[in-house]
């Protein structure tokens, strides 16, 4: 893949994200500390795009990183 197939295959952010959730998560969405299977996207301006919250245990987290306790 050169880097103009890159560029189109990820134009964004979002798309790169989407990408590493499909291959991280093939199998679902697991809470990383507590290994919940059933978490929600949170959509507010003071967090990072991507992070979840654990319905269980209710840390957030993204597809590349563990976040701290809220």
């Amino acid at each position: 893949m050169n880097i103009n197939e890159l560029k189109k295959k990820f134009p964004n952010e979002n798309a790169c994200r989407r990408f590493f959730e499909s291959v991280i998560w093939a199998d679902g969405r697991k809470c990383p500390h507590c290994k919940c299977q059933k978490s929600y996207l949170l959509k507010s301006a003071s967090v990072k795009p991507g992070t979840y919250e654990c319905s269980r245990c209710k840390r957030q987290f993204t597809v590349t990183n563990k976040e701290s306790d809220p």
